[in-house]
Formats: C-alpha cells, sequence, structure tokens
C-alpha cells in the first residue's frame, strides 16, 4: 500500500506539488524521502522528510478515514530509525496533533493551522536549561555571522548598554560560506574581552533547518511566512524558559527575507524586540556579504574597513583555503 516516491523523476515531483497545494499546504522540494498512497493511481496521502524533520504529510480529504497518517508515519519514523536519527520534528496541519501525540510527539508551536512538532530524548524545555543564569535583566541576540563584522560587534556593544548579562546565539547550520566552528570562533575571540556574555551554539531551535530552511535559501516565498512565525514564537518560548527580557536585531535594509523576518519578530516579541540601527563606515553599510563579496574578489585591504583586527587574519585564510578547494 505505502509506496517510496521516485523523487529523482520530475514529473514525480509535479504530481507530488499538484496534491500538496490541493490540501491548502505549501510545497517544500528540499526533501530526500516520500511515501505516497495511491487509489486509481493517484496520489490520495503523503508523508516526506529531510533528514530528521518531517514534512508534507496530508491525506485527501475523501480519505481522512483511512488512518493513512498514522500507516505513512509509522513508516517514516522507521526509515528515520534505520538511518541512525533518534530526534525528529514535524511540521503538519494541527488536525492531525491526536496522531502525532499519540507516536509521542510534542506540540512545541503552532501559526495558523501548522503546528511544528518534535519527539526524542530531548526536548525544547531541556536543551537550553544548562545556559541559564540568575540575573533579572538578559538580553540575547542571534547571528550567523558570515563572517563576524564590526556591525556585529557594535550591536553587541549597543546590547550590553542596555542588559546585564547578554547571550548570543551563533546559527549552528552549517549552510553558510564560512562553517559553524569559523564563526563561532570568530565571535568568540572577537568578544573574550567583554564581561556579562555568553557565546553559544544556536542548536536545532534557532534559525535551523527545522524550524526556517528558507533562511539559508534567502528565498522570500510562500513558505517563508509560516517558517518565519514558526521560528519567531519557538524562540519566544526558549525567551521565556531563560527569562530573556529581550532580543536585539539589527535594521536591515539590504536583505528583503531578514527584513521581513525583523517584522514577523516585532508581531510576535512586541516591546522585546529592540531594533538597532547598522553601522556604517565611510564607503556604505557594513555586512558579512561585503565581506564574502571583497574575498572573492581578493580585495584583501578593504576588508580591514569592515572586520576586527583580531579576526581579520583567520577570515583572510579562511577565504583562501574556500579558494582553493
Amino acid at each position: 500500500m505505502v509506496e517510496l516516491l521516485n523523487i529523482a523523476l520530475e514529473h514525480n515531483l509535479t504530481k507530488l506539488k499538484t496534491f500538496i497545494i490541493k490540501q491548502n499546504l505549501f510545497f517544500d522540494k528540499d526533501i530526500d524521502t516520500c511515501l505516497i498512497i495511491k487509489e486509481n493511481d493517484n496520489i490520495v496521502a503523503c508523508a516526506c522528510k529531510k533528514d530528521n524533520i518531517f514534512k508534507m504529510i496530508a491525506v485527501d480529504e475523501s480519505y481522512q478515514s483511512n488512518n493513512y497518517v498514522a500507516t505513512l508515519l509509522s513508516e517514516l519514523i522507521n526509515i528515520s530509525y534505520s538511518q541512525g536519527y533518534s530526534h525528529f520534528f514535524i511540521y503538519t496541519k494541527m488536525m492531525y496533533q491526536n496522531i502525532f501525540v499519540s507516536f509521542g510527539f510534542k506540540l512545541i508551536v503552532y501559526y495558523q493551522e501548522i503546528g511544528f512538532f518534535e519527539k526524542g530524548s530531548i526536548d525544547i524545555n531541556s536543551y537550553y536549561l544548562d545556559y541559564y543564569n540568575d540575573n533579572t535583566n538578559k538580553g540575547c541576540i542571534v547571528m550567523n555571522a558570515n563572517p563576524f563584522t564590526k556591525g556585529h560587534y557594535f550591536l553587541i556593544k549597543e546590547a550590553l548598554k542596555k542588559v546585564d548579562f547578554l547571550y548570543v546565539f551563533v546559527v549552528e547550520e552549517d549552510k553558510s560560506f564560512f562553517n559553524f566552528k569559523t564563526r563561532f570562533k570568530l565571535i568568540k575571540e572577537a568578544t573574550k574581552h567583554l564581561n556579562n556574555i555568553l557565546v553559544i551554539p544556536s542548536g536545532p531551535y534557532i534559525i535551523s533547518q527545522a524550524t526556517f530552511p528558507t533562511y539559508f535559501l534567502k528565498n522570500l516565498n510562500d513558505a517563508s511566512e509560516y517558517y518565519a512565525n514558526i521560528d519567531g514564537l519557538t524562540f519566544k518560548k526558549i525567551m521565556n524558559l531563560l527569562n530573556i527580557n529581550y532580543r536585539f536585531v539589527g535594521n536591515e535594509p539590504l536583505d528583503n527575507l531578514t527584513n521581513y523576518y525583523n517584522s514577523c519578530l516585532k508581531n510576535i516579541l512586541h516591546d522585546q524586540l529592540i531594533i538597532i540601527e547598522r553601522l556604517s563606515n565611510e564607503e556604505d553599510i557594513i555586512s558579512a556579504s561585503k565581506v564574502r563579496m571583497l574575498l572573492t574578489n581578493k580585495e584583501f585591504n578593504k576588508i580591514k574597513n569592515y572586520v576586527l583586527s583580531c579576526n581579520y587574519q583567520d577570515i583572510i585564510e579562511y577565504g583562501e583555503k574556500y579558494d582553493n578547494k
């Protein structure tokens, strides 16, 4: 009954997309596995995944009573276990909540009709507890820092003027030009002299492939509304768990997706979101994308205008290594 759809064939993806849209879900082609159930050669139910993230789980309205969601979910979990995964995330319609709960999934947050669930030995309520700080006036920044610039440093310094303790969550997904290990090292080196600051990995709940996959594509599309709000609502939960008072972001005149994300955060966090004016130099706004462009063009001397001196050599060396791959 359950079939593995060959997603390497374009016509199969087209059929899947047609079915998904008919179910009032957004189509996400970033998948590695798709299970389907067909009737009369038509897809009537499907469940897909990318690594340990389950998505596009849907059943045609005429077949809602056939328990197809449970059948597909059971098979998808078995495949994922066989691939070595033990922690799972699901995006799906809230109408299926009871089925997922029966499989041990817990609701993290929901936006409109879409829920974000997880199942595993760890969960969002326990993941960040080791980082808890007793200070009563706490702030946080989430940064990809691809790479870390004077602009990022300025944002940190401005935030520290307003709070007594600052978390800096470094986006852990390795989907950027600079890998996570390098980005984390640059930030730690640049902030080691600052007091009351904790630089930590973001984990799977903050701008990750689970919460906000379209962020890494820099593509503002229909799915981005759901992902941006799911990520923002998830982060609000983390703020509540750690008793964080404020989140600081830089204003975003260059990147449409980040600007849209900031507006979603404002709707979710209200006065808890503080927007800081971006730092500029004599030439333009300081941005990581500008540094990457200068690296590509091998205009190394100009990079000194955008990054801290303690990071300069590491950034140049990383760029040269990347170029020689």
